[in-house]
């Protein structure tokens, strides 16, 4: 079944006991909030890099915090292709070989209490050089003021 004819039987369901409309939209509204997100994930490869970025649905279902993490994803895949460019642009002037640069990042819920989201993220790349870079970042949403702590 699919989603749009749960929520049409319910309406009908709800109408008929005399729940009315609000009951129906009351109905709908807490299907949606038990339905889960789907994670974000992204993998894009180019002759010059290789990104990747995920979050978990947690963070999806989270308007403000979804915006965060989008914005974020393409600042980073912004930054890695002009650094990329950059690179084998140089590396085709100087006369030497370019290996692609990469970059990845990848949100994990820590904890989703009622008021709050904790995320701890892992990331790694490589751009030129002898060896690449890892490190992590962490994010603390606080659901009622629709903001990061």
């Amino acid at each position: 079944m699919t989603r749009n004819t749960f929520l049409a039987l319910v309406a009908v369901a709800l109408s008929v006991s005399g729940l009315g409309m609000a009951g129906a939209q009351a109905a709908k509204r807490d299907y949606q909030r038990a339905t889960p997100a789907a994670p974000a994930e992204q993998e894009v490869r180019t002759d010059t890099y290789v990104f990747s970025y995920s979050y978990p649905a947690a963070a999806g279902a989270i308007p403000g915090l979804k915006a965060a993490l989008e914005a974020d994803r393409a600042k980073q895949k912004a930054r890695l292709a002009r650094s990329a460019a950059e690179g084998r642009r140089m590396a085709q002037k100087g006369g030497y070989g370019f290996s692609a640069y990469d970059y990845g990042k990848g949100w994990d819920v820590v904890t989703d209490l009622p008021g709050w989201l904790s995320l701890s993220a892992a990331y790694s790349g490589y751009e030129g050089g002898a060896h690449g870079y890892t490190g992590f970042d962490t994010l603390l949403w606080d659901k009622r003021a629709g903001t990061k702590r």
